[in-house]
């Protein structure tokens, strides 16, 4: 089968320097698996072909951005995208029939959704969506200036899109109720690793924090990522005379607060902040974690949709995880690892499972977990059931 992977978002790229590793490690997981399952794939992703100083610029304003500025970024932002948009469709548009490709899979950008434009008269469009865009970008988030505009063109998306694939059920929930989408063309698909990259077999190491338990995180420096817990719950354990610290890998909006936080408990020695690295070094420092932080909170509309990536990278390569709650973390984690997940609203829930885990009161071995999430959830597997729903395994 002839498959076009299209990705409109000019952030999103497969190249090393953009810092966005969860949507890039998706793009690669899915890009890869259709081809080990024998498909032919031809890939438009914005983010690879534009300027490499489009895919790091800031698109999301700092919050100690003055006003004026921030309006003007998030104009500037939005008139990039538009003619991206623009370009996207003239493309698609004049593309003969015989180029169009059988399966168009369009990862959602803001503005975007532009299937239609490429795919054959009887071809098949299977949209994929990470979150609510229009909410997030400008509830969760400072993406866009056009709010309004967001919303229509993500709700027309959804409409005209032949397959709507989603990472979980809340997420399928809450785009059925807001954007009045018909329950059975939403498939739930959660996010899959690649156990290639991420495997207890890597051997090379890199733990810049030289605390004796390195608690560790990995991705974007946004608020539902809730990392001012695990500073403060570091700064309580230390008081204490624990030798714990914490590293934080990745960059966001949330760069500039969270470090002051630090800063404020002097714990310049015992938090490290690496800022944005090469995707290929994730999982090194991974392999340099002692164990690893997922701890988002409900988003803006509620609920905690999203399926963080970062949580099966880290199981992937056998780590202990301490994670809040949230519906994927439940999933992989009750039956055995119940004692790892904690209640992000109680303040001593987080501190207590630490205090358990630098001692070794808990059971820390997660090999047979992740072994389990190598073999069942690769991208591979994921792309299988996907194409099965759908009734494209075979082709058509």
């Amino acid at each position: 089968m002839k498959v076009l992977y299209l990705s409109g978002a000019p952030r999103v790229s497969t190249k090393s320097v953009s810092g966005s590793h969860g949507p890039r490690a998706h793009v690669l997981g899915v890009i890869g698996a259709f081809k080990t399952l024998g498909h032919s794939v031809e890939e438009l992703i914005i983010g690879d072909i534009v300027p490499e100083r489009m895919v790091t610029a800031n698109f999301e304003p700092q919050k100690e951005t003055s006003g004026i500025k921030r309006t003007l970024v998030l104009l500037a932002s939005d008139t990039i995208r538009f003619l991206i948009r623009m370009v996207l469709i003239m493309k698609g548009a004049f593309l003969s029939e015989s180029k169009r490709p059988n399966l168009v899979y369009e990862r959602y950008g803001l503005f975007m959704g532009l299937g239609k434009f490429f795919k054959q008269k009887s071809g098949v469009w299977i949209l994929e969506s990470n979150a609510i865009l229009s909410q997030e970008s400008s509830g969760d988030r400072s993406t866009t200036f056009f709010k309004k505009w967001a919303r229509y063109s993500e709700a027309s998306a959804y409409r005209n899109c032949d397959f709507l694939v989603v990472v979980t059920e809340d997420l399928k929930s809450l785009i059925v109720k807001a954007f009045d989408i018909q329950n059975e063309k939403v498939i739930v698909v959660p996010n899959g690793v690649d156990a290639f990259r991420f495997n207890p077999k890597i051997e090379f190491v890199n733990r810049p924090n030289n605390s004796s338990f390195v608690l560790g995180f990995v991705g974007s420096l946004m608020p539902w990522q809730h990392l001012s817990l695990p500073i403060q719950t570091v700064s309580t354990l230390r008081l204490e005379g624990i030798d714990i610290g914490l590293t934080i890998v990745g960059d966001g909006a949330e760069y500039y607060e969270l470090t002051n936080l630090v800063n404020k408990l002097n714990l310049y020695d015992s938090v490290v902040f690496t800022g944005a690295v090469d995707w290929k070094e994730i999982p090194k420092f991974i392999n340099g974690f002692d164990a690893c932080y997922s701890g988002p909170i409900p988003l803006s509309v509620g609920k905690m949709y999203l399926s963080p990536l970062k949580l099966y990278e880290y199981l992937a390569m056998d780590k202990p995880v301490v994670a809040s709650n949230y519906p994927d973390a439940v999933i992989l984690l009750e039956d055995s690892f119940s004692d790892y997940l904690f209640q992000h609203e109680d303040p001593n829930s987080l501190p207590d499972l630490l205090r358990k885990l630098v001692s070794k009161e808990l059971n820390s071995d997660f090999s047979a977990l992740g072994k389990n999430v190598r073999e069942e959830l690769s991208w591979t597997a994921k792309v299988q059931l996907l194409l099965k729903i759908t009734g494209l395994e075979n082709g058509r």
